[in-house]
């Protein structure tokens, strides 16, 4: 078997050598590339994997399985994790991270699945009165959303604020603003859902996904 992290006797004694790849991990290579993209050339494939496991050790090595305490996820995290994840305030207490499946996230699923029921329905019960607030022109909502996302780093209250503003003044964004803050085409759920001509609530969607880059935990569990 291929040692990616040290010298590779197997292959210094001429033997052939095997490269072992998770059932979920070669679907996922199936969802990016296609299996008939990548078995084109094996060789490159192989020496891509390789060249981004000795690079980015420090983000791989941890067991699918394992305590905080063994290894510290948040020290040796993304830069990204960090910018979205403050640490825990109640102390460093244990916690045991377990990776689910890469290919299929149960979180995003759920999210799409709400956002595809939740398309054109009221924003409330309670949004029922007309009002001139509900008739600002779009271009001055979307001036306001911007503004609450930028006065602040991403924090579960932006979210909230970002939510309330929109439920309280019946304000409705359009399908184009959103995804510009939550890249869909990153996302095989929103993209089968756009393949499949299914309406999906934006906004719904994209704040739900803000939510889960939030929780510091869900990065190690989520796959």
């Amino acid at each position: 078997m291929a040692n990616l992290f040290e010298t590779n006797w197997n292959r210094e004694k001429g033997l052939h050598i095997g490269y072992v790849i998770h059932p979920h991990c070669w679907l996922l290579v199936d969802r990016f590339l296609g299996h008939g993209v990548e078995k084109q050339d094996l060789r490159a494939f192989i020496q891509a994997i390789e060249i981004f496991w000795r690079t980015d050790r420090t983000l791989w090595m941890p067991d699918l399985i394992h305590d905080t305490s063994d290894y510290r996820c948040y020290d040796h995290a993304a830069p990204w994790i960090k910018h979205n994840c403050p640490r825990y305030g109640a102390g460093n207490f244990n916690r045991t991270h377990m990776s689910s499946s890469p290919i299929i996230i149960r979180d995003i699923q759920t999210s799409i699945t709400v956002a595809t029921n939740e398309h054109g329905k009221p924003l409330g019960q309670g949004a029922r009165w007309h009002s001139i607030v509900a008739n600002v022109p779009v271009e001055v909502i979307m001036i306001i959303i911007d503004t609450i996302y930028e006065s602040r780093p991403p924090c579960p209250e932006r979210i909230q604020d970002t939510s309330n503003v929109l439920e309280a003044f019946q304000w409705k964004l359009p399908d184009s603003y959103c995804p510009r803050r939550c890249n869909p085409s990153l996302l095989f759920e929103a993209q089968d859902a756009i393949k499949a001509g299914t309406q999906i609530d934006w906004v719904y969607f994209c704040l739900a996904l803000h939510e889960l880059l939030l929780q510091e935990d869900w990065y190690c569990n989520s796959g």
